[in-house]
């Protein structure tokens, strides 16, 4: 499972999503894309609450 959530960082508010964007090193666009298709092909869940509150990403029967 990876979960993420809003935090402070260097001075400035930094959301959930902004950090799932270090992370994978690509743009906003790509990154929903590539949610999207890992659920619908049901490799991943997730949810991805409102105002920056987090996201969850759970793998699922990773072999």
């Amino acid at each position: 499972m990876l979960h993420f959530t809003g935090e402070q960082h260097e001075g400035e508010w930094r959301t959930a999503l902004h950090q799932v964007l270090d992370v994978t090193g690509v743009g906003s666009v790509t990154a929903s894309k590539a949610l999207q298709w890992m659920h619908k092909e049901k490799i991943i869940s997730y949810y991805s609450g409102k105002n920056g509150y987090g996201i969850h990403i759970v793998f699922n029967k990773v072999q």
